[in-house]
């Protein structure tokens, strides 16, 4: 909800009027998902060489739906728990957005790791 407060619009700091409504309803669907794997080979002592490979997706969906009611400024007459707009001076508007983002990731790794005695 929200109220004016401003004197060239109607209300006042003491005597606001309630000016705009407005509801929102985001549902969001997320889906994701992660795999990952790895092989080490040692082909002699003190070396190891890796080879990974690593996948992660992620899916979201919104569906957002909106609704917004305004008086309008001015309104011939207002009270604390209701407002009168003048004719033609108020507005309604609606909003439905679909939001749909997918992304995908892979990962591909190689390594080697050699360590013998103090040598690394």
């Amino acid at each position: 909800m929200a109220y004016e407060f401003a004197p060239a619009s109607g209300g006042s700091e003491t005597r606001p009027f309630l000016r705009q409504v407005r509801t929102t309803d985001d549902p969001r669907e997320t889906r994701r998902q992660a795999y990952s794997g790895s092989i080490d080979w040692r082909p002699w002592e003190g070396l190891t060489l890796s080879l990974g490979y690593s996948n992660a997706a992620n899916d979201q969906v919104t569906y957002d739906n909106r609704l917004a009611i305004n008086t309008g400024t001015l309104p011939p007459s207002f009270g604390p728990d209701f407002t009168q707009g003048r004719a033609g001076a108020g507005s309604i508007a609606h909003q439905q957005i679909y939001v749909d983002v997918f992304g995908d990731t892979d990962q591909f790794r190689i390594a080697g790791k050699y360590q013998k005695g103090s040598w690394k």
